[in-house]
């Protein structure tokens, strides 16, 4: 369900909320945050989305700096 695995992120970010560093700019958490609780997807089986779920937890983080 859609809506109970929004609530699982939200009490997650709950959770850790004081390691996250929250900022104005576009590509930055606190957008990707809104943009993941926003979304409504048009398939509620939550298990179809499995893959996409699993793709962006191994994937490299977005907010991964590089060196200079």
């Amino acid at each position: 369900d859609p809506v109970l695995f929004k609530q699982a992120v939200a009490s997650t970010f709950n959770m850790y909320k004081h390691k996250f560093v929250l900022y104005g700019s576009k590509y930055e958490f606190d957008k990707l945050f809104s943009e993941v609780m926003g979304f409504i997807p048009t398939i509620s089986n939550m298990k179809e989305h499995l893959p996409m779920i699993l793709a962006g937890y191994f994937s490299e983080s977005i907010f991964k700096k590089e060196k200079q």
